[in-house]
């Protein structure tokens, strides 16, 4: 019988590798001409990708990237302080400029639109060493210092637009952002970014905001009986000669149906905790037995030792296999009571997420402020979903990247790799969207993580490195990555932010 392998046919397309490889690297040609005005073993790029790779690896110090560069052949023998003193000539602008260009080219390449984007505002808490409190703002207790990043994110197209690290509030550091949007975009915030001052800086740049407001804020306080006499619905609302759409809707459940739902979760928690409570002393008697038999065991192994009958030593030998064998038994058992007390823990976890989840949707109310008057209050139900992209977004840079792990005491290296790091997620979104126009099955996402493991393992080398041979290696892996799809999983559920402190000893660590 023949045996016929399936080739795979690629459906990406050879010019699009190469206008992306293009793009990533018009902008750092251009400053690398600027950086190296002479024959040198490393210029602009080289330091580039060297901090890229920095950034990419949660746990690298300098010295640990430079020997991973050097043993996949990716320098040339040059020492970790060569890479230092050529990233102090970087400034911050320049790696903005590349961010930003590289956005409008990926937009142009991939024939986005432009305008009308919806673009979602949100910040998050970065931590940094104790020694840069001068900078950013110093922790309760002193051992770690730490700052906000607001991230404006096309929730379409996945692409991060723009990062901004600052001590100032939220409102403060988006209308400094506003720059970085086009007319007619339009931004979906949470409540903490309305403002009457905001407001007005966003209508001067002709955008579009929906923002959820709090009960507190006039609007609702003057609409509330008509707000009260309906569950859902819309109405407008005039500020100065100016017109709002005022919406709310509700995620309440009816109480006979909560108090039923949240009676199960209360009782299987309950049957859970019983069952790892007799488990736990089930467990507790199996570990004295192991003990008694333990300590039997090294008595009569200590007699062995000496000089006795052998009728005595077979004695104690008999005895000493039976112990063993028990010892065995209870050991099996020992770990198979361990296995389940785990997965009750786990089950518990779920049981307790779903409770916490039910008692946040019965208080869920949502009063919604936009400026664009053409959207029913579905369009805006749906809309304002998309705000969990930003959240999702920053759970996963933080999880893949330096970023809330630096342990760089110097504030400009803290600011560059904030920048690098933006341009590993903008190649990234950048790949991922290629993907996804070559993807046959339009049903079908690409794994994020597949992609950043790719830029790590050479992709990100052979791109930087714009070598005309390095176009089919770069067409081959993202042809690999073609392959690692996954069946878009829609679900509502989304679990809350939780606010993690850095370990005590965060300020302590030699890294970097």
């Amino acid at each position: 019988m023949k045996i016929v392998k399936k080739s795979y046919k690629s459906s990406i397309d050879i010019e699009d590798v190469k206008k992306f490889v293009f793009n990533v690297n018009v902008d750092l040609n251009k400053y690398n001409d600027i950086f190296t005005n002479r024959n040198r073993n490393i210029n602009f790029k080289d330091t580039l990708y060297y901090l890229a790779k920095y950034n990419l690896d949660v746990n690298s110090s300098y010295d640990s990237t430079n020997i991973k560069l050097f043993n996949n052949d990716e320098n040339n023998d040059i020492t970790s302080q060569s890479y230092i003193n050529k990233r102090n000539k970087i400034l911050i602008e320049h790696l903005i400029n590349i961010n930003t260009n590289l956005i409008d080219s990926l937009y142009k390449h991939l024939q986005f639109k432009n305008n009308n984007r919806y673009i979602a505002v949100d910040g998050s808490q970065l931590n940094f060493l104790s020694s840069l409190n001068k900078h950013f703002k110093a922790s309760s207790n002193g051992n770690y210092s730490y700052t906000y990043l607001s991230c404006l994110f096309d929730v379409d197209n996945k692409i991060p637009i723009n990062y901004l690290v600052s001590n100032e509030d939220e409102r403060s550091m988006l209308t400094k952002q506003l720059q970085y949007l086009n007319s007619n975009d339009t931004l979906i915030g949470d409540r903490g970014y309305y403002s009457e001052n905001l407001i007005n800086s966003i209508q001067q740049h002709n955008l579009k905001f929906i923002f959820r407001i709090s009960k507190h804020i006039c609007f609702y306080i003057d609409n509330i009986k008509i707000i009260n006499l309906n569950k859902e619905g819309s109405i407008e609302v005039l500020n100065g000669n100016l017109k709002y759409k005022l919406h709310w809707y509700s995620t309440r459940i009816k109480q006979k149906d909560f108090d039923k739902e949240l009676k199960n979760i209360e009782n299987k928690i309950i049957l859970i905790k019983n069952e790892e409570h007799n488990l736990k002393n089930e467990l507790k008697t199996i570990n004295n037995e192991y003990r008694v038999l333990f300590d039997r065991n090294k008595f009569i192994n200590l007699e062995l030792k000496k000089k006795i009958s052998n009728v005595k030593k077979k004695k104690l030998n008999i005895e000493l296999t039976e112990n063993r064998k028990i010892k065995n038994t209870l050991k099996n058992k020992s770990d198979d009571i361990q296995i389940k007390i785990s997965k009750l823990k786990k089950e518990y976890s779920d049981f307790f997420q779903s409770k916490k989840k039910l008692e946040l949707d019965k208080n869920s109310d949502y009063i919604i402020l936009t400026n664009d008057l053409t959207k029913s209050t579905d369009e805006i139900k749906e809309l304002y979903k998309k705000r969990w992209e930003v959240e999702t977004h920053f759970k996963f840079i933080k999880e893949y990247s330096k970023i809330n792990r630096m342990n760089n005491k110097n504030i400009n290296y803290v600011n560059q790799n904030i920048q690098i790091t933006h341009l590993l997620f903008i190649i990234e979104s950048y790949i991922n969207n290629l993907l996804i126009k070559s993807s046959k099955d339009k049903n079908k996402k690409v794994k994020k993580s597949n992609i950043l493991a790719s830029l790590q393992d050479k992709l990100l080398f052979f791109i930087i490195n714009e070598d005309k041979s390095d176009i089919k290696k770069i067409l081959e892996k993202m042809t690999k990555l073609l392959k690692n799809v996954i069946k878009v999983i829609k679900t509502d559920e989304h679990k809350p932010r939780q606010k993690k402190r850095p370990q005590t000893n965060y300020y302590n660590s030699n890294y970097g």
